[in-house]
């Protein structure tokens, strides 16, 4: 069944009855993240109807695109996907070159368009999973797109670059050095996880800006696209437009200019960069050092990336963080064995008090710290001793005015004895008040009575 499905891919570039057909093959990625971009593209205005995707080892769908003023069918683009597994690209290596081997023969040697025109081979990382990874999963994509590739004739290998280097605006250092033939795009999905990265692996600014420029320049080596992209739905309907354009067959509203800058919906087209541009993001990058670097051992089964994943900010690993954890981790108290042992200390403290002769020189406390009260339900509450302190104080203070008020009636009755002008007392003038009294008193009771009579 695979075998039919890459026949079909490479068969159907021949075009027929005014139907041109252009393939899109998914590299790595997940099954989700191939139906996710299959529907971006099939949610084009453009497009008149279209296979559903069907995953499994090997992932396919086509997408049909007409003609707005005819309604026409003009384009079928065929979406091909590879997992990223062994087992699916073991698979897709042995069906695609038999495919590729008898497509050649029946292969139109005028060369009109090639297969770098009308294939686009598309790397997919995730900004969810490890960017440190990323030049690691286009090494390997990129040695089964050379194998692939090696069933074209040598007339065909340069038609294939010789048309990508016709897409490129400046053929400057480090641009086109290294080339294939095929169309290659590298695109980092779900760039809104960069947040994730930022709260969980602390990457900064600078660690961002050093992958872009990273995967930058080993692409400017090859004359290929890179992209991010989130899961949004007007980011990924970015991609509908973007795929036609690399295919040749733009749409009429999929006009798609460079943007650099957005860190998250970054899009570099083909024949676009340059080492000055990827130096804009900061100027130290060494650009040269990386190209060398790649080139010398980029035909190796593997490669040194310590100069790439040496930027990254170190993460403590699973153990470590355990045992960060644990230290941090406050541990369940027992509270009998903690009641006990701080009664037995208090109970040897209060022995040896106890024990200890008294001394003279200490005073007391309260004195200097003053007595110990506490507020409860808006209650003053005071301790025993303090209360016992007051009510001596105030014993204290009766005492002292009762004295006080005795001096001061004893200082009135020696003020009143020894006054010079005072008279001495005469009986003689008490009895004629008392007889003057009697008198008035006699004489109201005559008039008393003669006024009865």
């Amino acid at each position: 069944m695979a075998e039919n499905i890459w026949q079909s891919l490479l068969q159907g570039i021949k075009a027929e009855r005014g139907t041109a057909a252009r393939a899109l093959v998914l590299l790595g990625g997940s099954p989700d993240d191939h139906v996710s971009i299959f529907d971006s593209i099939a949610a084009s205005p453009s497009t008149s109807s279209s296979q559903s995707f069907q995953t499994g080892i090997l992932g396919y769908g086509y997408i049909d695109f007409s003609d707005e003023d005819t309604g026409e069918c003009t384009v079928r683009l065929e979406v091909h996907s590879v997992p990223d597994n062994d087992i699916a690209i073991e698979f897709a290596d042995k069906t695609l070159q038999s495919a590729l081997s008898g497509f050649l023969q029946d292969r139109d040697e005028s060369l009109e368009t090639t297969f770098a025109d009308d294939v686009l081979f598309v790397v997919l990382g995730s900004w969810s999973r490890d960017p440190q990874t990323w030049p690691a999963d286009i090494l390997r994509n990129l040695h089964f797109i050379q194998r692939v590739a090696d069933g074209l004739s040598e007339p065909h290998r340069e038609a294939c670059i010789s048309s990508i280097r016709a897409r490129v605006k400046d053929m400057e250092e480090g641009t086109m050095d290294t080339p294939i033939p095929a169309s290659l795009m590298f695109l980092a999905m779900q760039s809104n996880d960069m947040t994730t990265l930022e709260n969980e692996k602390q990457y900064s600014d600078t660690t961002f800006d050093f992958i872009h420029q990273y995967i930058r320049t080993v692409l400017l080596k090859y004359g290929a696209t890179f992209a991010t992209v989130s899961q949004q739905k007007v980011a990924l309907e970015a991609l509908g437009k973007l795929f036609p354009l690399l295919l040749n067959f733009p749409l009429q509203d999929g006009k798609i200019e460079a943007d650099p800058s957005n860190r998250t919906a970054t899009i570099i087209p083909q024949g676009w960069d340059s080492w000055a541009k990827i130096r804009v993001i900061d100027e130290k990058f060494e650009c040269h050092n990386v190209s060398e670097q790649w080139s010398n051992q980029s035909n190796n089964d593997t490669m040194d990336f310590t100069s790439y994943t040496s930027r990254f900010p170190v993460v403590a690993s699973s153990s470590q963080e355990q045992v960060i954890e644990s230290d941090l981790q406050v541990q369940p108290m027992d509270y009998q064995s903690v009641l006990q042992e701080n009664y037995s200390i208090m109970e040897s403290r209060k022995k040896s008090v106890s024990e200890a002769p008294p001394d003279e020189t200490q005073g007391d406390l309260t004195e200097l710290t003053g007595p110990l009260e506490a507020n409860i339900g808006g209650i003053q509450i005071q301790s025993t001793e303090a209360v016992a302190r007051k009510l001596k104080q105030r014993e204290l203070m009766l005492k002292q005015e009762e004295a006080n008020t005795a001096d001061r009636s004893f200082d009135r009755s020696l003020e009143q004895e020894e006054d010079p002008n005072a008279q001495p007392f005469d009986p003689h003038e008490m009895e004629k008040l008392t007889n003057f009294f009697h008198n008035i008193l006699d004489d109201n009771r005559e008039e008393q009575n003669s006024d009865n009579a």
